[in-house]
């Protein structure tokens, strides 16, 4: 059930992320890519554990 979590963390990034490029805002697509990592990260470390 916790990766039911990530996996719509990450799908709604994504798809800002996406979105975002196609409007040609790339420096902000490139952050949201990075702070999706970030994100994904501290809820494996924090909800799934190590």
């Amino acid at each position: 059930m916790p990766y039911v979590g990530g996996a719509l963390i990450a799908a709604c990034c994504c798809w800002a992320g996406v979105t975002l490029y196609f409007f040609r805002r790339y420096i902000l697509s490139a952050w949201i890519a990075v702070l999706t990592v970030l994100v994904l990260l501290v809820y494996k470390i924090g909800v799934i554990g190590r």
